[in-house]
């Protein structure tokens, strides 16, 4: 139950108690009031009057008759007061409920709008624009500004911290290719100028195979970084060229790995980024065939329409079993399943992909196959759908 629905039936519980009480009160007093001895009539006579002694039979059946006539009037009474306070009850009741319902939203609606707001920023399309949304509510300096100015300096804080982080990552690594590029050149210029050392050439192999290490950590943390950074320059692109691109890029690695790679590319046109979807497309289709299994190893790219208002790419693989438990982490950075020797990379591949796809206002999910492997799906807004 919401908060304003539990303010309401609080408020209602409170005012019933309060009228329940109320009514009781005043019917103790009115049946107190009514069980007391009527009033008796006398007559004054004149002072020099004997009072005369009584000749007649004793009237009993008289006083009788008023002290039940009495004790019906007191019944009736406090019946009808038990009667109409019961309905006036119900219908302050009523009243109440109503009156706090309206209270309960218009004090309440300042954290809609908080709500509001966190819930547009975690389903923002990049990291970065939605952190710039801020709430500004105007009025009162009570609780509920407090909290919403509260949030506005936290969103202020987590913005210039994930742009510092971003800015961090993306010098870093720019400064970083420098000095790595320069360092394979002087190993390859050591190798060739002494051909004949063998254990030279097994170092420099050695150090070069680091080297490639770290150029692909670099362009990675370079590609996570433009991706979390949002799409720019948007165009229409069709996901089943840009997967079919990438398909025959990796041919080469399918083929030294003996992986079946099989595309089924029916037209998905999407608006965003070719650059990054490419690199989406090729993401996904890399990471299958790194971590296919060794027997028949195989891997199905599919794109098509899933309504006039969304596309998909769909990258399946065999391999090995992945518990679901483990399926949220997969998105995470240099995060891995598997101790496969034979896979190259960061670790970022996936993290990257994630990125690409929230900066296109679209979702990815990564479902395990129940004999191994994983399917991960990527669904994003057609043309019509898709916010230039």
């Amino acid at each position: 139950m919401s908060l304003r629905g539990r303010i309401t039936i609080m408020s209602a519980a409170v005012s019933c108690a309060a009228a329940a009480l109320l009514l009781a009160i005043t019917y103790a007093l009115v049946d107190l009031q009514l069980s007391r001895r009527g009033p008796v009539v006398m007559r004054r006579s004149p002072p020099d009057t004997a009072p005369a002694e009584p000749t007649g039979p004793e009237v009993s059946g008289v006083a009788a008759w008023m002290d039940r006539h009495r004790a019906e009037l007191q019944e009736a009474a406090t019946n009808s007061l038990l009667l109409y306070g019961a309905v006036a009850m119900a219908a302050v009741t009523a009243l109440a409920a109503v009156v706090a319902w309206l209270v309960a939203g218009r004090v309440l609606s300042p954290l809609h709008r908080v709500t509001a707001t966190a819930r547009r920023i975690s389903r923002a399309p990049a990291l970065s624009s939605g952190l710039r949304e801020r709430i500004q509510l105007a009025g009162p300096a009570d609780e509920v500004k407090d909290l919403a100015d509260t949030f506005d300096q936290m969103l202020c804080r987590l913005d210039r911290a994930f742009a510092g982080q971003r800015r961090f990552v993306g010098d870093a690594s720019h400064e970083l290719r420098t000095p790595v590029a320069v360092s394979r050149a002087m190993i390859e210029l050591a190798m060739r100028r002494n051909p004949g050392s063998p254990e030279l050439i097994r170092l420099g192999t050695d150090l070069l195979e680091v080297n490639e290490r770290l150029e692909r950590l670099i362009t990675g943390l370079l590609a996570l970084t433009n991706a979390e950074n949002g799409v720019i320059d948007a165009h229409t692109v069709d996901l089943a060229d840009v997967a079919g691109h990438a398909a025959a890029q990796l041919a080469g690695t399918a083929r030294a790995r003996s992986v079946e790679v099989d595309t089924t590319l029916s037209e998905a046109v999407t608006r965003g980024d070719a650059t990054l979807l490419e690199r989406l497309a090729h993401n996904l289709i890399e990471n299958a065939v790194k971590y296919s299994g060794d027997d028949s190893p195989r891997v199905v790219v599919t794109t098509g329409s899933l309504s006039d208002s969304q596309v998909f790419l769909r990258v399946s693989n065999n391999g090995e079993p992945i518990r679901d438990e483990d399926l949220p982490t997969l998105f995470e950075p240099f995060r891995r399943l598997t101790r496969d020797t034979r896979a190259s990379g960061a670790g970022l591949g996936l993290s990257i992909a994630a990125a690409i796809v929230q900066a296109h206002q679209g979702t990815i999910e990564a479902t395990a196959r129940p004999d191994g492997g994983l399917t991960v799906e990527v669904v994003l807004p057609a043309p019509a759908a898709a916010r230039p």
